[in-house]
């Protein structure tokens, strides 16, 4: 019986019979603190408990329900306790034709059960031509015929997932619905008390048909399909009252005038693209205004974004006031300021470096200031700041974000660039609050890196990659080896920098071989990367130090070691450290993963294609958004049911932001049901992922 005479979806965990400080913590830790968590939880499978198998139907490796006597019972003892070992036969006279054995939190069943009849649900397996079972769920009789089965979390097994969600479902539950009733008939979708009981098979309807559960298993269920439109939707409605308010704040008018963008574009060394003048006219279109800018500006590698970021910056500075440039790394930061310096010379402007290590240039005093976290900690001596760029930008937490550029009303434009390209779906939804800007060709004639496979984990003497390697080298051309890591493991066999860069040595002794790593002092890791800069050493042995900021015009070849280790988004990255002025590039990709694998999936896109758009969509289909780009980082909110691939496909999503707006305009305060429902609803499942302006959405 439940705790108290009703249950509502904020109630907390503890009101659940069973559910005491301990379990209440290890759950929290999770990120189930309420009722509503908790039923929002989504069933990994349903196992289907109606009829018993056969014994002779039993097999190997397939689930079954099978009901038998209990003929042989015995309770030793093992390292975490007593066990439990169960033999059932057909009758009680059969010799056993199962074994069900529990190694810890066995059921209570002792010497007086033998002869009793047991129903038991679980995958057998062969053990030296026995059947076997380990840990398989005792079916009741009065239990459900169809049972939904939940994934273990933080420890806690299934199964009391399954009877907390059972329990919670029993009494007289208040569900809130912030979804608007009529955008719930227009698109034919359940009620969310209806859609609850259904998923977790808890309603009072007649047992579901094998097809809808298998509907149900596969997303298609109309209450599945609620449950992901529910999430879409509130994402969308918090993206579009994130915007609101951020562009309620007062910014800097920075108007840039005709004949300075002239001016600028005619200092420029090399004419810009067409998508870098596009992007360039948005941003400064946005910058005339009082209503503070957010844009995002994804490009792919070698598209120009940092040529856009700067025209964005003096824009600023023709606004009378500064810009920053923040980045995520040292390594970065430096890199844009070796950038920056000869396109400042001819606008006659300050340009100043702030790391936590050195203040170089006009440092805080500069008109342009390029540097990394340090300079949240010293935003007064930024003032009068208009424009804060973000590099890198899913590199930063929520927080760090919202920090720089936010004085009371007063707010600085804001514009985010990202190098690893995002996917539209993706984009849409963890942007929707921007405005979006997309680079997604580089300079015309830049020349596409070949991309190669090889059959080993390292280069050694004799094999293909070293004679490929030796050819060109050679040829005088430079090359850079990455390895997953810095030194030795005891834990992983895997290629290391250091004894990578003592091994190239021996195989390649008329080639100066340079070291990087982050294990190096900064002065130490800049001498290496300007000898390899200036043509002094001709091959650097590096760890992912070098994935971004790190600018070798002229390298040529890019070997990665144990290719498999990386993620595809990084393996992009690093394939576009070379050829950026010569054509003739090579990317050479050492692995021999199991055919078939991810990690195999992962390296054939890559040699198949060098569209970054089209790798995110692979890097997204493999791992999900929120490893894609790390749910703290990027503030991706947990998706328990929504599908961006899926629901991007069948449209799920451009829905969800249609009936959002629509929502908005109809109650722009959402002050009635089932606006504050749904103003709620987003406050207790995303809470801080969600900040505008550095105040939660109330």
């Amino acid at each position: 019986m439940l705790k108290g005479s009703s249950l509502t979806l904020d109630s907390p965990l503890n009101s659940l019979p069973g559910i005491g400080p301990i379990l209440q913590a290890r759950l929290a830790a999770q990120g189930v603190l309420q009722v509503e968590d908790l039923l929002l939880l989504s069933p990994r499978r349903y196992s289907d408990r109606r009829d018993n198998t056969a014994w002779e139907a039993l097999k190997v490796g397939e689930e079954a329900t099978v009901e038998g006597v209990v003929v042989r019972l015995s309770r030793p003892r093992g390292r975490r306790g007593r066990q439990l070992h169960v033999a059932l036969a057909e009758t009680k006279r059969d010799v056993p034709r199962l074994w069900c054995r529990w190694y810890r939190h066995p059921p209570t069943l002792d010497a007086k059960d033998k002869h009793k009849v047991l129903r038991v649900c679980g995958v057998p397996r062969d053990e030296d031509g026995q059947l076997v079972m380990s840990h398989p769920e005792i079916v009741g009789a009065d239990e459900p015929g169809v049972i939904a089965e939940y994934s273990a979390l933080g420890g806690i097994p299934g199964r009391s997932l399954r009877r907390w969600v059972g329990d919670a479902l029993a009494g007289p539950l208040r569900v809130s619905d912030p979804i608007p009733p009529q955008v719930l008939e227009v698109l034919n979708l359940p009620t969310r008390s209806e859609a609850l009981r259904v998923v977790h098979q808890r309603g009072p309807t007649t047992e579901p048909s094998l097809t809808t559960l298998s509907r149900l298993s596969a997303g298609e269920h109309p209450a599945a399909r609620r449950l992901a439109f529910e999430e879409l939707y509130l994402l969308a409605l918090a993206a579009a009252l994130r915007r609101r308010a951020w562009r309620q704040g007062r910014a800097k008018v920075c108007h840039f005038s005709l004949e300075a963008r002239e001016h600028f574009i005619a200092s420029l060394p090399f004419t810009p693209t067409r998508e870098q003048e596009q992007a360039l006219g948005e941003i400064w279109s946005d910058m005339e205004c009082s209503a503070p800018m957010l844009r995002l500006l994804q490009g792919d590698v070698g598209s120009g974004k940092t040529l856009v970021a700067f025209g964005a910056c003096l824009a600023a500075v023709a606004g009378g006031a500064r810009a920053v440039l923040l980045a995520p790394t040292a390594v970065l930061a430096r890199q844009h300021y070796a950038t920056l310096c000869p396109l400042c010379h001819p606008q006659q402007l300050r340009l100043g470096l702030v790391t936590r290590e050195v203040e170089e240039g006009a440092g805080f005093r500069g008109d342009i200031v390029v540097g990394t976290h340090s300079l949240l900690n010293r935003e007064a001596d930024l003032q009068p700041l208009g424009l804060v760029v973000i590099d890198e930008e899913h590199r930063f937490g929520v927080h760090q974000r919202q920090a720089l550029g936010q004085r009371g009303e007063e707010v600085a434009h804001r514009l985010m660039m990202s190098a690893t390209p995002i996917p539209r779906s993706l984009a849409l939804t963890l942007y929707g609050d921007m405005d979006s800007t997309v680079l997604a060709h580089g300079p015309p004639g830049r020349q596409p890196v070949e991309t190669r496979r090889f059959g080993q984990g390292t280069i050694s003497a004799g094999s293909e990659a070293a004679w490929v390697l030796g050819r060109r080298l050679e040829a005088g051309e430079q090359a850079v080896v990455v390895c997953p890591l810095r030194a030795p493991s005891p834990q992983m066999e895997l290629a290391d920098a250091t004894t990578a860069a003592a091994r190239l040595v021996g195989m390649f002794p008329a080639c100066a071989v340079g070291l990087v790593h982050g294990g190096l002092h900064r002065r130490q890791r800049e001498t290496v990367m300007q000898a390899f800069i200036a043509g002094e050493t001709q091959l650097l042995v590096a760890t992912t130090i070098v994935e971004v900021g790190v600018d070798a015009p002229f390298a040529q070849v890019m070997v990665v070691e144990h290719a498999e280790r990386f993620g595809l988004a990084q393996l992009h990255q690093l394939r576009g450290r070379v050829g950026r002025r010569q054509p003739g590039a090579l990317c050479m990709l050492l692995a021999a993963p199991e055919p078939g694998s991810r990690a195999d999936e992962r390296l054939t896109a890559l040699v198949d294609s060098t569209d970054g758009f089209l790798l995110a969509e692979v890097d997204l289909w493999q791992r999900g958004p929120g490893e894609m780009l790390g749910a703290q980082q990027a503030g991706m909110p947990q998706l328990r049911w929504a599908n961006l691939r899926r629901d991007a496909d069948q449209a799920l999503m451009e829905s969800a932001r249609c009936q959002a707006r629509w929502a908005l305009a109809e109650d722009p305060l959402q002050e009635q049901n089932p606006g504050r429902e749904a103003h709620e609803c987003i406050r207790r499942r995303w809470g801080e992922h969600l900040l505008v302006a550095g105040a939660l959405i109330r």
